[in-house]
């Protein structure tokens, strides 16, 4: 009866369909991952950013500089990782923090990672931010007519059907 089940008979429509109801999977922004200190002043920002330069790439340093210097307790309580989030700072899929939408386009405007905002970011109730670039995803928009999505969708019908099939046998 599984046998029966088979890629052929799942039709162009079916795989339009599950496409449109799973089109997040196939159309994601770009991320970006930060580690970010939230300062009390425009000071405190620039001292960091200077020991963040000096810390030359010792994630170690700059996360210990996060600790030190954050007012900010959600990112301090993960030395300052954000995770990943979108340029409006909504994290991505459950796994981060919202980050000020100030300080998210800061760190967009960031080349590479390690780089580090070149000046303080003003944020909300006079805090100034800082952000060091620690990870990049580039959006992805793939299309059902790209090379491989169809087969793809096409092997998720069947093996849900599959499933169905087999559950359908066990009862």
């Amino acid at each position: 009866v599984l046998d029966a089940i088979t890629p052929e008979a799942v039709t162009d429509e079916e795989i339009r369909q599950w496409y449109g109801s799973h089109v997040a999977d196939y159309q994601q922004p770009e991320y970006r991952r930060a580690t970010i200190l939230v300062t009390p002043d425009r000071a405190v920002a620039e001292r960091a950013i200077e020991d963040i330069r000096r810390a030359r790439g010792d994630m170690r340093r700059v996360r210990d500089l996060a600790r030190q210097h954050s007012v900010d307790e959600a990112s301090r309580a993960h030395d300052g990782d954000t995770h990943y989030f979108q340029r409006t700072g909504l994290p991505s899929a459950g796994d981060g923090q919202r980050v000020d939408p100030a300080l998210a386009e800061a760190a967009f405007g960031l080349a590479r990672e390690m780089d580090v905002t070149p000046a303080p970011v003003a944020l909300a109730g006079g805090r100034f931010g800082v952000a060091v670039l620690t990870g990049q995803r580039p959006a992805l928009h793939r299309g059902l007519d790209e090379t491989g999505v169809a087969a793809s969708i096409r092997g998720f019908i069947v093996r849900e059907r599959r499933i169905q099939g087999r559950d359908e046998l066990l009862r």
